[in-house]
């Protein structure tokens, strides 16, 4: 506190307790006597930080203390955009913490505060005080290994990391744009660590998108108004291509069994590699929130998500609910292939979803081993539902993990496990596939809670499902038929 402002509150201190001795109204007729305020703030007056804690106190000789009225007049040319230095704010407080607007590392504006009396007479004289502040910038970084993928569709998401070396990062807000042009930033409110940058945000204006080589920027702006240096990541942009969206939810080690029917499928379906998009999330996981997912599943007509009997399961599909739902309302077709997509440690095991979505009640409980999951044995059959257009499956393999279904409408089942398959103690038909349109939306949603790889044989008596390699290519062929995708094949 500096020797000028220590004796002036010394002097209104003393002014203070002479002044109470006498207090009150003497009488109807007296004038009503101004109230007195004085200001305090504790350490060094001549450099503070932009984060200031200030207490006032002020007397009434006549009467009672009302309420307080403060403001900040700043310098010409240092206050905040719209802020007036003529305008004064209303408190019943005496005391309260500030933060300064300091963009430019210092700034001397002045505090002033005067006591209002319950006659609503102002003090004449305010106290007033004027401070130097001092404000270091913020610091920000973009987080992730890699910030993003190599290439992504016209979408993506990415995080950052701030500090403050002065100041308390939560109050900070930040800026993020495309390719230097800061004139389009996004403006992003405190607490913030994430931003999904939209597909209109990639636009050509002609219905497409601009491809290749993007920039990303971020800066950040502390409460005082200092601004951080910007960060920025480069990355591809490509096309979407097709009406179908391939995502690739198994790891390497599973994807020589597995990759080839759905490529082989969607390539006899469709025409072509071209015709799809493909994801293949252990390579490059371009998800990295439920934004990002909503975002890309409404490039496509359809989407076909296969995790099969992958337990590893990426972070992705976890956030695929509301993509999911969003994509089904709007009319779109969703296929998901997931031993853990519902029950026991479901990536989405909530009972909204079970009963909107999947369109179950409820998920069977394995008695013996207090979990959701079943098995399949190898040679097992596994057989369609009425009227469906599906074919019935024989196992190549053991399959794990997989549940059984409690639906709500018979006429939503796709595949059933016929007694004993599934568990010694089953006496009817337990359903394992989903072929159904929730309500609310136009879109199809099939759901396998069993790995359609592992069930690729070719049933005693059965044709062999040639053109397709096996019957699970040509399971995949019908569901993409289904979908409006080609002849059933």
């Amino acid at each position: 506190m500096s020797h000028s402002f220590r004796t002036f509150a010394a002097c209104a201190l003393a002014a203070l307790a002479l002044a109470g001795a006498g207090c009150g109204k003497s009488g109807t007729l007296s004038p009503n006597r101004a109230p007195e305020t004085i200001v305090f703030v504790s350490g060094d007056l001549d450099t503070v930080r932009h984060i200031v804690t200030l207490s006032w106190f002020g007397t009434d000789p006549d009467g009672v203390v009302d309420h307080y009225e403060f403001k900040w007049i700043y310098e010409d040319g240092q206050a905040p955009a719209g802020y007036d230095s003529s305008a004064w704010f209303t408190t019943a407080r005496t005391e309260s913490t500030f933060s300064v607007w300091t963009p430019n590392r210092t700034s001397m504006p002045t505090f002033v505060v005067r006591t209002i009396d319950d006659e609503n007479a102002a003090d004449p004289t305010p106290a007033r005080q004027t401070f130097r502040f001092f404000n270091l910038p913020p610091r920000v970084s973009f987080t992730g290994t890699p910030v993003l993928p190599p290439t992504t569709l016209p979408v993506a998401t990415v995080r950052w990391a701030a500090t403050d070396p002065d100041g308390d990062i939560a109050r900070a807000s930040y800026q993020v744009w495309l390719d230097g042009n800061l004139s389009t930033a996004t403006i992003l409110p405190p607490g913030t660590s994430e931003f999904t940058i939209p597909p209109a945000a990639f636009s050509d204006g002609a219905g497409g998108y601009v491809t290749g080589a993007h920039e990303v920027f971020i800066r950040c702006i502390d409460d005082g108004g200092a601004v951080s240096l910007h960060d920025s990541f480069t990355w591809n942009v490509t096309a979407p291509q097709g009406e179908v969206l391939l995502v690739d939810d198994v790891p390497l080690g599973q994807s020589l069994k597995v990759d080839p029917a759905y490529r082989n499928a969607l390539n006899r379906q469709l025409g072509s590699p071209a015709a799809y998009t493909i994801l293949d999330l252990e390579l490059a996981n371009p998800f990295r929130s439920a934004a990002d997912i909503t975002a890309t599943f409404g490039f496509f007509r359809s989407v076909i998500w296969y995790q099969e009997m992958n337990t590893a399961r990426s972070a992705a599909l976890p956030m695929a609910e509301n993509a999911i739902r969003t994509q089904l309302a709007a009319g779109g077709n969703v296929y998901v292939c997931s031993t853990i997509l519902v029950g026991t440690a479901g990536a989405i095991a909530n009972q909204g979803f079970l009963a909107d979505v999947v369109g179950a009640d409820s998920v069977r409980l394995n008695a013996k081993l207090g979990t959701t999951a079943f098995s399949i044995g190898n040679g097992a059959l596994v057989h369609p539902a009425a009227g469906t257009p599906y074919d019935s499956l024989k196992a190549v393999g053991i399959s794990t993990d997989v549940d059984a279904l409690i639906l709500r409408q018979a006429a939503d089942v796709a595949f059933e496990a016929r007694p004993i398959v599934l568990d010694s103690s089953q006496v009817e038909p337990w359903t394992i596939g989903v072929d159904r349109v929730p309500a609310g939306g136009a879109g199809r949603f099939v759901f396998l809670t069993f790995p359609l790889r592992y069930l690729a044989g070719t049933p005693p008596g059965a044709p062999l499902p040639a053109p397709d390699a096996d019957y699970a290519e040509k399971t995949i062929r019908r569901v993409l038929a289904r979908f409006g995708h080609g002849a059933n094949p």
